[in-house]
């Protein structure tokens, strides 16, 4: 009763006043009744309205009506807010949060290819919506310190980016806490998207990417043994990760997971390890042929007195033991998941070594080695031929779809657009798409797009039926005659 009768003293007090912002907060800490908090907020809400902050106006009463929808001052916030969505009807503000300053290359052309995409909008709807630019450097700090000053702001009903995964799990909890929908172009590592229900990933998380693979070779190809080599550690890893965990789900064999590690300048090792493997197979597979009820013991065992009787006999006439022209047919799959980060030159370094192995197997990788100049040497070629990669997002050169958004962007944007530029425009296509002509909000456009499970645009789908808020969107191709081909 005395905190009810100090909340209407308050409000006698104060009626008439202009209150400072300072001593709003203060206030509304001091004060939690329904009559105080119902006053304050109107206080509040005239106080931003008054600096041209009518978002901010309108989330102030609209968190008030949702806590006391039966207040008296419900009746007066709602009829507010009602004129407030009159002025908001067709303005969208969104945000963009990128290291203009320390990348500029890279975060102009996403910049570019998102203003691309406002452009392509707003050619055919009545929506004006403005990119609200900040930096956020580096450092996860400064991506706080950025992501806060867009959340803080209650026009901005989404943001775009960041880029990496520290500042993007950073901000995934920003975007939680604010409940303000953000979207990273690149963020590959798992898990950022769990952290928040308003965290999107427009690119497949690591892990997600081996999955696919794996329930494509399995599922779709019937293959049921793998060798998978990988690098200790970062995406190559993660993939792989995610590849064998599968495969191992859908009762596949993975004969032998060889690694490779930071500084590498070789990769002979592990593939002589896999051809190893392979004959070690081949030998099994013969016994368990004739002895059905064999052991593993007892295969390991037959095998080692095989391998010393093949190197007695060579001591014996004097030469060494040489597998190397064996052709491998036991194993059905070999999965090689790079990352150019780990060496740039590791798509040739790879190529080049597993030539010197007679490997009758398929070939699986991931988006790294979509190295199409390498591929046009025909002896390359011929090497990798069937290879099978499978990547987010890829545009065919000769598609008429793909002519049209090129001759598009050159003449909208004045620059031939490359991989980030068209990053940026699927990223803005997508949150974009999320739009309703008017009364956008923040939930709005979280509801939109939550309940969208895949959405078309240029270089392939959009789609987030696989897992939650992470896009599972995959084109498959096939390396045929010195070209990659989409076959699904």
């Amino acid at each position: 009763q005395l905190v009810g009768k100090t909340g209407e003293i308050l409000i006698k007090c104060l009626d008439n006043q202009v209150i400072d912002k300072d001593d709003l907060i203060r206030y509304q800490k001091q004060y939690n009744g329904e009559r105080a908090q119902g006053f304050l907020a109107l206080k509040a809400a005239e106080a931003e309205k008054n600096t041209g902050k009518l978002a901010n106006a309108r989330f102030i009463l609209n968190e008030f009506v949702q806590k006391y929808p039966n207040s008296r001052y419900a009746t007066v916030a709602k009829d507010r807010i009602n004129d407030l969505d009159k002025s908001l009807t067709n303005q969208v503000n969104v945000g963009v949060l990128l290291p203009f300053e320390d990348n500029p290359d890279i975060s102009n052309a996403i910049y570019s290819g998102i203003e691309f995409a406002v452009k392509k909008l707003q050619r055919n709807n009545n929506i004006n919506i403005t990119l609200i630019k900040a930096d956020c450097r580096t450092t996860v700090l400064d991506a706080i310190e950025a992501a806060e000053k867009l959340a803080s702001d209650y026009s901005i009903i989404g943001i775009i980016g960041p880029l990496g995964r520290d500042q993007s799990s950073a901000v995934s909890l920003i975007s939680k806490q604010y409940r303000i929908p953000t979207f990273s172009p690149t963020a590959e590592q798992s898990g950022i998207a769990s952290l928040s229900e308003f965290f999107y990933q427009l690119s497949p998380d690591n892990y997600t990417k081996g999955t696919f693979i794996a329930e494509y070779a399995i599922g779709k190809l019937n293959l049921n043994s793998f060798a998978v080599m990988n690098a200790a550690s970062g995406k190559s890893y993660e993939i792989a990760q995610g590849f064998m965990d599968r495969a191992e789900l859908l009762g596949a064999k993975i004969v032998t997971n060889q690694i490779y590690y930071e500084g590498f300048n070789s990769l002979r090792d592990p593939f002589n390890a896999i051809r190893n493997a392979g004959i070690k197979k081949m030998f099994a597979d013969s016994l368990i042929a004739e002895l059905p009820d064999i052991e593993q013991t007892e295969i390991d065992s037959l095998y080692k007195l095989r391998m010393k009787a093949v190197n007695e006999l060579a001591v014996i006439n004097n030469r060494d033991v040489d597998s190397s022209r064996i052709e491998i047919t036991s194993i059905d799959g070999i999965f090689l998941p790079i990352s150019l980060n780990d060496n740039e030159n590791i798509v040739a370094m790879m190529t080049n070594t597993y030539a010197g192995n007679f490997f009758k197997m398929q070939v699986f990788g991931n988006e790294d080695w979509l190295n199409e100049n390498m591929f046009k040497n025909p002896n390359q070629a011929r090497i990798m031929e069937g290879l099978t990669v499978f990547t987010s997002y890829y545009l065919n050169q000769n598609d008429p779809i793909f002519k049209n958004y090129l001759n598009d962007f050159r003449t909208m944007q004045q620059v031939t657009p490359e991989h980030f530029h068209t990053l940026g425009y699927r990223v803005g296509a997508f949150v974009f798409s999320g739009l309703q002509i008017d009364n956008n909000s923040r939930d709005v456009l979280n509801l939109n797009l939550s309940n969208k499970d895949a959405f078309e645009t240029i270089g392939g789908r959009i789609d987030f039926n696989y897992k939650e808020r992470v896009n599972s969107g995959t084109r498959i191709l096939r390396l045929e005659n010195g070209a990659f081909k989409v076959i699904e």
